[in-house]
């Protein structure tokens, strides 16, 4: 009796690690040469027509001046997760809503290019999306001048669509938010839940466009939160340890369920001597919170 236990035991640890190994020897894998990305957008961009019929940067740049600071936009935004998503569902689920948010520059001095400078996220099916106010600067303050690159700006997906962004909708300089809409020309778009504040300690995922390396994934945990004046919220940010960097401007974080709980903000080197910068100890990597991206928007 004591024998049949025993072989059953080794029997189920047999299958405990074989079952997951196999399971993962059948998943494809897909190997992808993002270093084309830029130059396959602007093909993209050429052959459809589209850079003559997307409004160009100056046009934005009025519409943009016209919209007040912290204005409140209704929308319906997706409500959150309740089951564990693992990094992997996240990843394949969400990809396609968070945005590459490229500028095209004409043949001026060199060759026409596309740009890749940031990431944003879909919210909603009809096209609102945030990003980061420092992206948006160009458009939204008046003593910034745009220069003869300034051409057209827009977003492009994983799959490489391209949208033309059509407004800004909202923005809060101190919160470093940027609130706009694309044209999804009927396509339905991939949007994200949202989620809470996390508390330090939680576990983060981040998935940006890190400078060089698109849809670039990584995990970590919530390090602190903290503010810059108690007396006013839109100072608060959270310090995290999930990796990323330039480029990843905009970008979203999400809990261990996939809702979005937070936007890429900045990153601050840490060195040993500051004068001159020797010795590269850590890089602090700070979010703002969904909290804040919340009070910019209205439930419908």
């Amino acid at each position: 009796m004591k024998m049949m236990n025993i072989g059953k035991l080794v029997l189920g640890l047999i299958l405990l690690l074989v079952v997951p190994l196999h399971s993962l020897r059948g998943q494809q894998v897909t190997y992808r040469n993002y270093g084309n990305f830029e130059n396959e957008t602007l093909r993209c961009l050429k052959a459809s027509g589209a850079i003559s019929s997307f409004n160009p940067m100056h046009t934005l740049k009025r519409q943009a001046m016209q919209v007040r600071a912290n204005t409140v936009v209704p929308v319906a935004l997706k409500a959150a997760n309740k089951k564990l998503l693992s990094g992997e569902k996240l990843v394949e689920e969400y990809s396609e809503g968070i945005m590459v948010v490229s500028r095209y520059s004409p043949k001026v001095i060199q060759g026409e290019k596309v740009v890749a400078g940031a990431s944003c996220v879909v919210l909603t099916d009809d096209g609102v999306c945030v990003s980061n106010y420092h992206v948006f600067e160009p458009l939204i303050d008046s003593s910034k001048e745009l220069t003869p690159l300034d051409s057209i700006f827009f977003v492009a997906s994983k799959s490489g669509k391209i949208y033309p962004i059509t407004a800004v909708l909202s923005y809060n300089k101190t919160s470093d938010l940027a609130v706009f809409k694309i044209d999804p020309h009927g396509d339905k778009l991939t949007t994200v839940p949202i989620g809470k504040d996390l508390p330090a300690g939680a576990t983060i995922q981040a998935l940006t466009h890190a400078y060089g390396h698109l849809f670039y994934y990584s995990k970590g945990v919530v390090a602190r939160n903290l503010c810059g004046s108690e007396l006013n919220p839109d100072t608060n940010r959270s310090d995290i340890t999930a990796d990323y960097s330039k480029g990843s401007s905009g970008g979203p974080l999400f809990d261990e369920y996939g809702n979005l709980v937070g936007i890429v903000s900045t990153t601050q080197s840490v060195y040993y001597t500051d004068y001159p910068q020797t010795d590269l100890q850590m890089v602090v990597k700070t979010i703002i919170p969904i909290s804040s991206v919340m009070r910019l928007f209205k439930q419908k």
